[in-house]
């Protein structure tokens, strides 16, 4: 299993020719900062596997890099107010459909 593990902020500002403060500062410039980043990035990630895939939620929990399920849960409800397994319901058989 390929695992999706994020680089720390040190390395993606190294990789961008930036300092850590000056990444720091163009994210905030755009109303974000790297954490908040990363967790929207994994949780897009997680958006297309459910909604493409049939891999179960723990697997793509842990291929993001969460350490168990209930955490991805709770990381995923927070940005899209929906549980996981229900979005995966959604998307595949929404309402009327």
């Amino acid at each position: 299993m390929i695992s999706y593990a994020y680089p720390d902020i040190a390395t993606v500002a190294e990789a961008a020719g930036l300092s850590v403060r000056t990444l720091r500062r163009r994210l905030a410039a755009y109303g974000t900062n790297y954490s908040d980043l990363v967790a929207k990035t994994r949780i897009t990630l997680a958006e297309q596997w459910l909604a493409q895939t049939d891999r179960p939620v723990s697997e793509i929990a842990r291929t993001l890099g969460y350490t168990d399920r209930s955490n991805f849960t709770s990381a995923f409800r927070r940005l899209n107010g929906i549980a996981p397994q229900a979005y995966r319901d959604v998307v595949i058989r929404p309402e009327g459909g």
